[in-house]
């Protein structure tokens, strides 16, 4: 017999999978899901970058002032 409901215990999983990939949009507080696999995701309210951690945002902010200089040069 194919059974196609969770277990509480499968429901519980994945809850906490969910709360534990949840970040907050600095610019305009929406709550998303960000997965391990990302590092970045668009705001699907305000249309921004919402990073999973400073150390992500602050690379990728690095990496494109500077190929913006490389471009003006």
């Amino acid at each position: 017999m194919n059974n196609n409901y969770l277990s509480l215990e499968d429901i519980e999983k994945l809850h906490d999978v969910k709360t534990a990939n949840r970040i907050v949009c600095k610019n305009c507080g929406h709550t998303m899901n960000i997965s391990n696999s990302r590092d970045k995701r668009i705001c699907t309210h305000c249309g921004k970058y919402v990073f999973r951690d400073d150390k992500e945002e602050f690379k990728y902010r690095m990496l494109n002032s500077y190929k913006g200089a490389r471009k003006d040069v």
